[in-house]
């Protein structure tokens, strides 16, 4: 359901994280979160979002909930090794 890929950031020791999913069919939109804490907030029809400058040489666990009219499905995760 989920996938990544590792660019270079516009910072100094930064990467670029695109992250993309198959859509889930009732989904209202999808929240996604980093390491805990919240990233963002996206509409249904979003299959991708990607994680400016999320730093360099540190493993991220990534977290994807669909979202609808009676709560979110269980959270799917995703282990992006550290890029550098």
């Amino acid at each position: 359901m989920y996938s990544y890929s590792c660019n270079p950031g516009t910072s100094k020791n930064t990467f670029n994280v695109t992250l993309t999913w198959d859509g889930v069919a009732g989904a209202t939109g999808y929240h996604l979160s980093r390491n805990g804490v919240s990233l963002a907030s996206v509409g249904a029809s979003v299959g991708s979002y990607t994680d400016f400058n999320a730093p360099m040489n540190v493993n991220l666990m990534y977290e994807l909930e669909a979202l609808n009219a009676v709560g979110s499905t269980a959270p799917v995760y995703v282990m992006v090794p550290a890029c550098g």
